[in-house]
């Protein structure tokens, strides 16, 4: 697949959660979507909810250079399903390979089960990925995989794609920020110092600083005046 370095920017109101709870129930602990281009196989925007911890190791290792699931996006295989922690170098000498299998499965992630899709309106291709603890034959028992298709059906049918923005580097997936992060920066940019934010906002002061220190690291920010002009510049925030 060839990147186009593109990026979800902010985020709107839509059913986004709604799905990750319906995922929940079908006994999931984090949804993956992505769409890409029918005709050149660029990636077009991604939604992800796997958490912040593994998606930097994810991003340092480079590991979307032999993730399986873009791979079938790319080739628009219609279904993909894969137990982590099991690959060894009795299936593969590639080690990048062995490191995604395994170093997945130590952050909660026991199967990734896929199907894709194309999109009626465009002819694109979008992927909707089901994370859960369980393995691929722990879920069909439990809840049954051809319910997880029909999930996937409607989740594809129904997700609203982010807006997209141009970005340095492939995914940038520190960049979604939370709802947190962002009433953070929004109080920031306004003039307001730490312990103001944490009256407006409920919380210890001590939260604020955590948010503040979280999201400068998404943004690859080095200051907190550089994470606002970063926020405000891919559409975060606005003053």
């Amino acid at each position: 697949m060839a990147f186009r370095h593109k990026i979800s920017g902010a985020p709107t109101t839509d059913n986004w959660e709604i799905a990750n709870g319906l995922v929940k129930k079908f006994g999931g602990n984090a949804l993956n979507a992505a769409g890409a281009s029918g005709e050149t196989a660029d990636l077009l925007w991604t939604r992800v909810s796997m958490s912040d911890a593994w998606l930097n190791v994810y991003l340092d290792q480079k590991y979307y250079e032999v993730d399986p699931l873009l791979k079938a996006l790319n080739g628009s295989i219609p279904e993909y399903g894969y137990n982590t922690g099991v690959l060894t170098s009795k299936d593969t000498e590639n080690s990048l390979e062995i490191g995604l299998n395994q170093d997945i499965r130590g952050f909660g992630y026991g199967s990734l089960f896929s199907s894709t899709f194309i999109d009626a309106k465009d002819a694109n291709r979008i992927i909707v990925v089901h994370c859960s603890e369980m393995s691929l034959s722990e879920l069909d028992g439990e809840i049954g995989l051809d319910r997880i298709r029909l999930l996937q059906a409607m989740i594809a049918a129904n997700i609203q794609v982010p807006e997209i923005m141009y970005a340095d580097d492939p995914l940038r997936l520190r960049r979604h920020l939370s709802p947190r992060e962002v009433e953070v920066l929004k109080w920031l940019a306004s003039g307001l110092r730490n312990d103001e934010i944490a009256y407006k906002m409920n919380v210890a002061e001590v939260t604020v600083r955590k948010t503040i220190a979280a999201a400068r690291q998404k943004l690859n920010a080095r200051t907190r005046e550089q994470a606002i002009a970063i926020a405000i510049r891919d559409g975060w925030i606005t003053l």
